[in-house]
């Protein structure tokens, strides 16, 4: 057996088990669904929207805090990372007085 066909075996019977579980025990009646249903449902939509509101509040609490020095800098990180680009995009484009269109074209 390859490795590519054992990893999708894997996955295969990872989602057959997913789905039969599923079915056993999320199905209407199922202890484990009416047990969700009596206690999980009505908090899971305020706990959901406070995790993202105080992740936000962090997130904003960082920023304001950092120094210039501590920002991040993406575009220098992405020069670093690929030097070619860098030098590709750092090229200016041609200007007014040069060719764009290739000599072998014809108008």
């Amino acid at each position: 057996m390859t490795s590519n066909f054992a990893i999708l075996l894997v996955i295969i019977v990872v989602c057959a088990g997913a789905i039969y579980l599923r079915r056993r025990y999320w199905a209407l009646g199922a202890p484990l669904r009416n047990w969700y249903d009596t206690r999980m449902r009505a908090r899971l939509k305020p706990m959901v929207t406070a995790f993202f509101l105080v992740t936000l509040v962090i997130w904003i609490a960082i920023w304001a805090v950092a120094r210039k020095e501590q920002e991040y800098d993406f575009l220098r990180d992405v020069r670093e990372l690929f030097p070619q680009v860098s030098k590709q995009f750092g090229k200016a484009g041609p200007g007014p007085d040069e060719k764009t269109i290739p000599e072998n074209i014809t108008k």
